[in-house]
């Protein structure tokens, strides 16, 4: 195993309500990278947990131009993964998810991954 260090660019952009439990909001992460057909993962870091989606600018896409990003769908999806959440909570969840999309953009690295950070933990 080789060992290494490297400087790390942090930037953080502006923190949102998720208005459903942390691991819900993950199980929806995980399905809208599936969904933009590219990978994700999940990790412990911190007092966090972090959601890293391989190509961030096609789950961005997803988001912003795709009619199925919408609650009635992932309700759908997540309940289909055995996953109850309030439909209610969901609209509001995939309405901010929209409007900030766009000011995600510049939070994807140089590698094209793009990472939420969920509190709660």
């Amino acid at each position: 195993m080789s060992k290494s260090f490297r400087p790390v660019k942090e930037i953080r952009g502006r923190h949102s309500g998720i208005f459903i439990e942390p691991e819900e909001f993950i199980a929806l992460l995980h399905d809208l990278a599936a969904r933009a057909d590219t990978a994700s993962d999940d990790f412990e870091y911190g007092d966090c947990k972090v959601v890293w989606i391989e190509e961030g600018s096609k789950a961005l896409d997803y988001v912003e131009y795709d009619g199925r990003f919408n609650a009635t769908s992932f309700h759908e999806s997540l309940r289909e993964q055995g996953i109850r959440v309030n439909k209610g909570d969901l609209k509001s969840l995939i309405k901010n998810m929209k409007a900030y999309a766009a000011e995600w953009r510049h939070l994807i690295g140089e590698d094209g991954e793009l990472s939420f950070y969920v509190d709660s933990y």
